[in-house]
């Protein structure tokens, strides 16, 4: 049941399209770290099947900071 849930709601296009999102993160210059946080665990909420660990997501997220944010 909850793989016909995923396949219909969350198909590989949309996942595939998501994880690209997330994997090229990047803070804007005039966005705030917390602004940023909250972009970044938006684009998290939209793909939950990204297949990204909490690892990986924490250096994506990190990677994808201004210099002076991190």
């Amino acid at each position: 049941m909850v793989e016909k849930f995923l396949k219909k709601y969350f198909p590989e296009s949309k996942t595939d399209e998501g994880k690209a999102s997330i994997s090229s993160f990047h803070q804007f210059p005039d966005e705030s770290l917390s602004e940023a946080l909250e972009r970044f665990c938006s684009l998290l909420w939209k793909t939950p099947t990204n297949g990204f660990s909490e690892p990986i997501q924490l250096n994506i997220f990190i990677d994808g900071l201004r210099p002076q944010s991190k």
